[in-house]
């Protein structure tokens, strides 16, 4: 199933990264979206982190040698940003840890995973035309 998350990095992220072929991918790593965030609330597990980061790192394996820095940089959910930031130290590492708190059990499988709505994919969609033109101009 396609969430904003899965489409708009598939139409907008990775194509980005393809045409501007960094020799390093720096992410600063927020965790603001987080299902628990008081500011963000964007629903994001720790899975769906974990996703996010086997993307980069697929895309970096593609472009730059696998070269990725990956920069904490907050989130205000004490109980679930640890966890989100477990999940994408598991991915980054390839070592899947049995550290999986409670706090978990709240978010039932699939939570993060809602299915792609209109109004999201009309935004992608600009958002992917616009990096459709920045192509065109800086190539000519």
């Amino acid at each position: 199933m396609a969430t904003a998350r899965t489409h708009a990095f598939e139409q907008v992220v990775v194509p980005a990264l393809d045409a501007f072929a960094p020799q390093l991918i720096i992410v600063a790593s927020g965790l603001d979206a987080s299902a628990m965030d008081p500011l963000g609330r964007m629903m994001l597990t720790p899975a769906a982190y974990g996703d996010l980061t086997r993307t980069i790192l697929d895309a970096a394996d593609r472009l730059c040698d696998g070269r990725v820095v990956v920069a904490h940089e907050g989130g205000y959910s004490p109980e679930l940003v640890p966890f989100c930031a477990l999940a994408i130290v598991e991915a980054l590492s390839g070592i899947e840890t049995e550290a999986k708190g409670t706090i978990l059990q709240v978010f039932p499988e699939g939570f993060a995973y809602h299915e792609l709505q209109a109004h999201q994919e009309a935004a992608i969609a600009r958002a992917a035309a616009n990096l459709r033109r920045l192509r065109s101009v800086a190539t000519g």
